[in-house]
Order: C-alpha cells, then structure tokens, then sequence
C-alpha cells in the first residue's frame, strides 16, 4: 500500500504463473480505513487459497522494479 500525488491510498497488486506477462490490479481508496479493510478482506480470501486451489499463496512486500 502507498499514496499517490493527490493523498490517495493505493493498492497495487500482480499475478500470473512464471514465464508469463501476468497481470495486475491497482485500486485507490481516499481514507486508509478504507485501504486497510480491503487490504484484510484481500488477505482473508487468500488464506483459503489452500483449499480452493491446492497451494497457497505468497505475499510479497514493496518491491520496486527498476527499468532501464
């Protein structure tokens, strides 16, 4: 989660098997409550992933890709 030029606070997320483009998400919310809530509504759903799925899945934290 970070915050955009205009106060904004965003959610940014990515998936997609390995080898493959992916694909991604970002959504912005104007108060952190808000942000913080579907932040745990997103991390309550992946914890069933094991059951739904069959593997769960990893949450990785603030990386920055750097191009060129």
């Amino acid at each position: 989660m970070s915050r955009d030029l205009f106060g904004w606070y965003v959610i940014e997320r990515h998936w997609g098997r390995i080898g493959t483009a992916g694909q991604g998400r970002v959504e912005a919310f104007r108060e952190r409550r808000q942000s913080l809530r579907h932040l745990a509504a997103i991390k309550a759903r992946r914890k069933s992933a094991k059951k739904r799925i069959g593997v769960t899945y990893r949450f990785v934290k603030n990386i920055v890709l750097a191009s060129g």
